[in-house]
């Protein structure tokens, strides 16, 4: 091999060596998933509400089925090695969903236009979803959730916000790997739903009084 050639092919493994360095594995890809829970038989509460996950938004730094590492203040990697099963989005809407479905006071989690009307809305949108690594030594993951649900009550009766709210969580990993920065986002984004459940619980109307679901 010629010198030019020779000290190409040195930057170019350079270059990849830097951009997979973080959890290139053995050989092959990974894939990873954000799992939502088993869909269980619920005993609903009288009045329970009917719910359309109406609408699942992710930061356009994030929307991307490769994981996401941010290497600085306004920087990013995109790890070549490490990819979601599917879009963050479909993988965040059947966590969203599974989870309603599970609570007491959801009767039934309907789709949008279909032959059963909802009751409530529910908007997500993905502020972050990522593995910060900008101090080498503590790494974390980083989740971030805005949530808002939004009454819908027989008309001519205007649309209502019932629920708004940001909720984040920095995980710290006990590595820098693709494997550590997707358990620990399954992690927080569980919890962050099952706390906002319980946020959405407090402020609807008791189950009881809640009015019929429009049909």
């Amino acid at each position: 091999m010629n010198r030019p050639r020779a000290r190409a092919a040195a930057l170019l493994a350079l270059l990849f060596g830097a951009v997979g360095c973080v959890s290139k594995p053995p050989s092959g890809a990974q894939i990873f998933s954000i799992d939502p829970p088993v869909v269980v038989q619920t005993q609903v509460a009288p009045g329970a509400h009917v719910v359309s996950v109406d609408r699942v938004e992710v930061a356009p730094e994030f929307a991307g089925r490769s994981l996401t590492y941010r290497t600085g203040p306004h920087s990013f990697e995109k790890d070549p090695y490490a990819v979601l099963a599917a879009s963050p989005r479909d993988l965040v809407l059947g966590l969203v969903r599974s989870s309603l479905a599970n609570t007491d006071f959801v009767r039934e989690v309907v789709e949008l236009g279909g032959p059963v009307a909802a009751d409530l809305l529910v908007e997500v949108y993905v502020s972050a979803l990522e593995g910060d690594f900008t101090v080498p030594d503590k790494p974390v993951a980083v989740v971030g959730l805005e949530m808002v649900v939004i009454s819908l009550p027989p008309l001519p009766q205007p649309l209502a916000t019932a629920l708004r709210k940001a909720y984040l969580r920095r995980l710290p990993l006990p590595e820098k790997s693709a494997v550590a920065v997707a358990n620990a986002w399954n992690d927080g984004l569980t919890s962050m739903v099952q706390e906002f459940l319980g946020d959405m619980r407090a402020a609807l109307p008791p189950a009881s009084a809640a009015p019929a679901p429009r049909h």
